[in-house]
């Protein structure tokens, strides 16, 4: 039984960090849309996220956070959810840009501004996986459970609420 559930904590850590390297990937490449003011690579890009990211968002909102509340202050957990929300607010703006009435480039350096708040928010919160080894085996198997359960669900990023109350999934 020890054994399973140590092979359920990697295979959580695993697909943890799979899906921050992925996030992490997308975001370089619309940093580098952004960076050559491209509208129509950066919104596809956008899309990509919003569509890719929903079940992992959703994870540690919902399951993840909640654990770590244990180990880092309020304050620091809810910094989390925040950066969440600008960067769906974020997303969510480079999808209303307009081809024909484009941003200026102090729009574009903004969203670069915002984007590299992002990205250290990926960055970090891979990171904090190692800040729940405390917690006791059997939660490992319920966190691996939850993500699992959220991939089944695959909600897009928009459809998490800023509560972590997911409104629509593909389920529905």
């Amino acid at each position: 039984m020890e054994q399973k559930l140590t092979d359920i904590k990697k295979s959580l850590f695993k697909i943890f960090q799979q899906d921050h390297a992925r996030l992490g990937e997308q975001l370089f490449r619309l940093r580098s849309a952004l960076q050559i003011e491209d509208i129509t690579g950066a919104q596809s890009l956008a899309n990509e996220i919003d569509e890719l990211s929903g079940a992992h968002i959703a994870f540690e909102e919902f399951e993840f956070y909640p654990a770590l509340k244990k180990f880092l202050t309020e304050d620091e957990v809810f910094r989390m959810y925040v950066e969440h929300s600008d960067g769906l607010n974020l997303i969510e703006n480079i999808k209303t840009w307009d081809v024909e009435n484009p941003p200026t480039s102090e729009e574009f350096s903004t969203a670069l501004e915002h984007l590299e708040i992002m990205e250290h928010h990926v960055a970090d919160c891979g990171d904090l996986f190692g800040a729940m080894g405390g917690l006791e085996p059997a939660e490992y198997k319920t966190l691996y459970d939850k993500l699992m359960e959220w991939r089944r669900k695959a909600p897009k990023w928009r459809d998490i609420n800023r509560n972590g109350v997911p409104v629509v999934t593909h389920e529905n």
